[in-house]
């Protein structure tokens, strides 16, 4: 892709690069090919970071929040790590609980250090390999994630290939608080376009599709969650997850069309997630404990802080129906303050 900005306008400190114009700073890492940090202006035009960002970057590694990371090989949870593809059986790492797989693995690349390909003061790509079997998952891999500053927007663009056929199927965890943190995460309105969701086991596993109208999981027309999660304290969903950690199957999957929308809670700033993937999994924060600091204001990390908003395949239960060599996937997230 050709490059869009000044090659020699990037600023890059020794685990940072930042991408910026005149209305957003975008902070990314090497480790994780992550998003670290997302400045927008305001209403009173005062930059202000609504991504979660941690204070350390220590915080970063082997992160339990997989805090704006690239979520690759894969995202998501594999049951009992089985995968079958094409009537061949493989063995996945079971790296939650010794029970299931889950975002790729031990050895995923979410915890691992990315080459620097290209930057610019808008564009950097960033690329990793995976051997065959690691974690269990047959072929040679090279994956790629570039991210674009296009004016209010940012484009993520995730790109993989094996020399064997295997499952691919990348994310990216950053958990947004268009509050810029001055209120809880779940203080924020949410839209999603889909129809149907998936509910889940006790262990998070998906288990059946539903229709979501008439149920909790509708958020068709905008809602605040808090507002959501206290309507539906007895829900038996929401109390495995402690909010939501589900999937959502889109009505319309495409580039052009919002997948959801994110606003705070005066409705100031709003953001619009645009992807190609069928389905997204929203997760509400909250297992997120006490455990860190976070960058801005030095306060801790606490159940709700922020949500995460994750494109993906749909589930499955052991056999998987994506069987590729090659696997493409993008994500747009759009700020409208």
């Amino acid at each position: 892709m050709e490059n869009k900005g000044n090659m020699h306008n990037f600023t890059k400190t020794e685990n940072e690069i930042i991408l910026w114009n005149s209305d957003i700073k975008i902070h990314l890492a090497p480790y994780g090919a992550g998003v670290r940090k997302i400045y927008i202006k305001n209403r009173n035009s005062i930059f202000k970071n609504i991504a979660l960002a941690l204070s350390h970057e220590n915080d970063y590694l082997h992160c339990p929040l997989y805090a704006g990371a690239t979520l690759a090989p894969t995202s998501g949870r594999i049951a009992e790590g089985i995968l079958t593809l094409e009537n061949q059986t493989f063995h996945l790492d079971k790296n939650e609980n010794n029970q299931n797989h889950l975002h790729g693995g031990t050895h995923n690349l979410s915890f691992r250090q990315w080459d620097i390909v290209r930057k610019t003061d808008t564009d950097v790509l960033f690329t990793c390999f995976a051997a065959d079997g690691v974690d269990g998952y047959p072929g040679n891999r090279r994956f790629s994630v570039e991210y674009i500053l296009d004016g209010q927007r940012l484009e993520m663009h995730l790109y993989a290939e094996s020399d064997r056929e295997t499952y691919l199927n990348l994310s990216n965890h950053t958990y947004f608080n268009l509050n810029a943190f001055d209120r809880s995460g779940l203080e924020q309105y949410l839209q999603i376009r889909a129809d149907h969701c998936i509910v889940n086991d006790e262990h998070h596993i998906p288990q059946n599709t539903i229709p979501v109208v008439h149920t909790e999981f509708d958020f068709r027309k905008e809602t605040k969650l808090a507002e959501r999660f206290n309507e539906c304290d007895t829900s038996l969903q929401f109390r495995y997850a402690k909010g939501l950690n589900h999937y959502f199957l889109l009505s319309k999957h495409s580039p052009r069309i919002p997948a959801c929308s994110l606003s705070s809670a005066d409705q100031s700033v709003r953001m619009d997630l645009y992807t190609d993937a069928p389905a997204l999994v929203v997760y509400t924060g909250g297992f997120i404990d006490h455990s860190f600091t976070m960058a801005e204001d030095e306060k801790r990390t606490y159940p709700g802080c922020a949500l995460a908003i994750e494109p993906s395949f749909e589930p499955f239960h052991h056999v998987c129906p994506h069987v590729m060599k090659t696997f493409s996937r993008r994500i747009t997230c759009h700020f409208h303050i």
